[in-house]
């Protein structure tokens, strides 16, 4: 029988490759150079900051895109993905 976190890891899994929107909280609690923020679903998401942004305290509050890369049960790691109008500035 299957275990409720053998379930969510899988259920994680699946989303891979997928690009999704995250609500930005600020920095990570172990490295200041990666933000953290929760999906639609309250999700824990990780990413590294892109190079334009100084701190993850710039993002706060903001919903921006992410490609997630690599999950685990409780959470996601992934690349931030600019929007058009980010990529003009």
């Amino acid at each position: 029988r299957r275990s409720s976190y053998q379930i969510q890891a899988e259920t994680h899994a699946k989303a891979v490759g997928r690009e999704v929107e995250v609500l930005v909280e600020g920095a990570s609690k172990t490295n200041p150079q990666v933000a953290t923020g929760r999906t639609l679903g309250y999700t824990i998401v990780n990413f590294a900051l892109p190079e334009n942004i100084a701190s993850a305290d710039a993002l706060a509050g903001k919903i921006v895109s992410v490609k997630l890369l690599r999950s685990t049960t409780f959470a996601f790691t992934g690349e931030y993905k600019p929007t058009s109008s980010e990529v003009l500035q």
